[in-house]
C-alpha cells in the first residue's frame, strides 16, 4: 500500500502456494514471458510467489528504514491487498 496519488509503479504477486508444481511451473513461465510487458503498459512489476523458491508478498509487506518517517516502524510489516476467487 503506498499514500502516493499518482505511484510509479504498482507490485503485484501471484500467490501459488497452493497450486500444485505443474501450476506453479505455468505461472513462473507466464511470469518470464509477461514481465516487461505488464510493466511497460501497466507500470506493474509481476511476480509468482512459490513456497520455498521465491516469497515476494513477505518482500512487499517489508517497510525498512525508508518509510519510517511515516509513522511505521522498521520492522513492521506495510500493507498489502490479497485477492482470490473463492
Amino acid at each position: 500500500m503506498t499514500d502516493k496519488e499518482s505511484p510509479n509503479d504498482v507490485d503485484v504477486t501471484l500467490d501459488m502456494r497452493d497450486a500444485d508444481e505443474e501450476t506453479q511451473g505455468r505461472g513462473l513461465l507466464f511470469m518470464i514471458q509477461n514481465q516487461q510487458a505488464f510493466f511497460e503498459r501497466y507500470r506493474v512489476h509481476f511476480w509468482v510467489s512459490i513456497p520455498g523458491l521465491s516469497d515476494f508478498t513477505a518482500f512487499f509487506q517489508y517497510a525498512g528504514p525508508k518509510v519510517a518517517h511515516k509513522g511505521l516502524g522498521d520492522k513492521q510489516m506495510k500493507g498489502i491487498l490479497r485477492v482470490h476467487d473463492g
